[in-house]
Parts: C-alpha cells; structure tokens; sequence
C-alpha cells in the first residue's frame, strides 16, 4: 500500500524545516529509509506523488501469425523446439510455445510415448 502524497509531503516539509529524522520516523511510523526514498525522490522529481510503476507485457517475436500458423500446420509432425530452429528469427521453444496460445492451437503431443508395452 501507498503512502498518501499528503503524508509525504508533511514528512519531507518537516525535515526541510530541520526535524530530526529518526523522531520524525517514529511519530509518522515510517521506515527512515522509506523517508529518504521520499527526498531523493521529491529532489529528483519534484514531486510526492508515488511513482506508478507499469509492467510492460513481452513484446511477441512472432509477428505475422497467419504466416506463422500456416507453417505450423505444415509442420504438424515437429516438436515447438524443432519449429523455432525450422522458423529462424533466434526463436526459442518459449517463443513457440506463446504464439501458439495466441493462436489457440494446443501442444503437439507426442503419439505413443505413453502406450503400455506388453
């Protein structure tokens, strides 16, 4: 959970006008090391807002999936190992394996290796 901007605002105002910061610390509650994170963030930013951090998603290697879906039916019989080195582009297995969730085609399996022998 986020500290309130005003919160932060009052604590780095207060060490501004000479508070003491280690008091300062238990009277708020805060870590001292969460309030020096809020200076050099305000001396950096300018500001108390906390930073909004966004996670960005994986960028696909595979563009064209029609293209790609195409050459997956044509190499029905491959494993996703041997379709990345047969597509080229430096694809790994993993890179395989997302497009084809995207393209809601399920896992090749491989026919016999579960078959009891007698």
């Amino acid at each position: 959970m986020a500290y309130s901007a005003d919160l932060r605002k009052k604590a780095i105002e207060a060490v501004a006008q000479g508070a003491v910061k280690a008091q300062l610390c238990k009277t708020l509650n805060i870590n001292r090391n969460t309030l020096d994170l809020w200076i050099n963030q305000y001396l950096e930013t300018g500001s108390f807002a906390p930073r909004s951090y966004h996670h960005q998603r994986r960028k696909p290697k595979i563009k064209d999936l029609d293209k790609f879906k195409d050459f997956v039916l044509k190499n029905s019989d491959k494993t996703q190992a041997q379709l990345a080195k047969l597509w080229g582009d430096n694809l790994n297995q993993q890179d395989v394996s997302r497009a084809l969730k995207r393209l809601n085609i399920s896992r090749r399996t491989q026919v016999g290796r579960n078959k009891k022998k007698v």
